[in-house]
């Protein structure tokens, strides 16, 4: 009894141990490389959310001047644009001057994975920011003057941050980045967590098809008499796996690796125990009748 509770609070212990130990591996902190960080534009980026089935990751980005670029009350003085690879919107994006720099949010496409790998999925996204100043300015053609506008780049600080639960992000400075373009890498998995109860699932889902084995195995081969909990066992398991199934966390649709490796399997076994075990009852001959009372016996009182 005393050995069982020890056990019992070690693994409850270590159970907590591995939660705080997974929510700093799935936490994302990184920040972008500037030789100038007071003269710039300080951009906060976050990850909102990841949908590996649709394939995209929204970001939320909040904007913040600072040095020249900012007046006494702290708002742009100038006019910003800034660039970002957003899949599904703008990419470009005009601040005005004297004005509240307001957040936006972007979608990038994840790419390199597929969603039906799950829980082993991987997948990858690339974020590109590029801030700049669109200039106009007046120069001579002939005896005219002509405006023209040109881009002076404006120097940007990224400091990234996210954590989305049951997902593990990685992000890298890409090499081709520099102090005005920055360019970030992103490698994204599924969290410890999820692997391990998915697959926890699975391996639930081949245990009650190893008992559905056993029980036909026993009643056909056997002959063990057929009991009715026999049938309302099989017939009861043949609508449970597909709630099983979907109890995995943030699972693909239908066609996924656990449907082929477990799945599959166990609704095939459960439809196939409960047709078995009704063509058995049908074969089977039923038991004798006792026999009726002579005709001579007559009744009492």
């Amino acid at each position: 009894m005393i050995a069982g509770v020890v056990v019992f609070v070690l693994l409850y212990a270590f159970v907590v141990s591995t939660y705080f130990k997974e929510a700093e591996k799935r936490s994302l902190f990184i920040e972008s490389q500037t030789a100038d960080t007071i003269n710039c534009i300080i951009v906060d980026g976050y990850i909102v959310s990841i949908d590996p089935n649709k394939g995209e990751m929204t970001i939320r980005m909040d904007f913040e001047p600072k040095g020249k670029y900012a007046n006494e009350k702290g708002l742009l003085n100038i006019d910003l644009q800034v660039y970002v690879n957003n899949s599904s919107g703008k990419q470009e994006h005009s601040f005005e001057k004297d004005a509240i720099m307001n957040p936006i949010e972007i979608t990038l496409n994840l790419y390199d994975g597929l969603v039906t790998d799950y829980p082993f999925d991987k997948h990858n996204a690339d974020f590109q920011l590029y801030t700049y100043e669109k200039i106009k300015k007046e120069i001579k053609e002939g005896e005219t003057m002509k405006e023209v506008t040109e881009e002076s780049d404006i120097n940007n600080f990224l400091s990234f941050s996210g954590s989305v639960t049951g997902y593990k992000i990685n992000a890298s400075l890409a090499p081709e980045g520099n102090d005005l373009l920055t360019v970030l890498n992103f490698e994204i998995c599924r969290s410890d967590s999820v692997k391990f109860f998915s697959m926890f699932v699975v391996f639930l889902m081949w245990m009650l098809i190893i008992l559905l084995l056993t029980l036909i195995y026993n009643v056909v081969v056997k002959g063990r008499k057929l009991e009715i909990g026999f049938l309302t066992f099989s017939a009861s398991l043949l609508f449970a796996f597909p709630a099983f199934r979907n109890v995995m966390p943030m699972s693909p649709p239908i066609g996924s690796f656990p449907d082929y490796i477990a799945f599959f399997w166990a609704e095939s076994m459960a439809a196939a125990t409960l047709i078995t075990f009704i063509m058995t009852w049908i074969k089977r001959k039923p038991q004798d009748k006792a026999p009726d009372p002579p005709d001579n016996i007559q009744n009492v009182g």
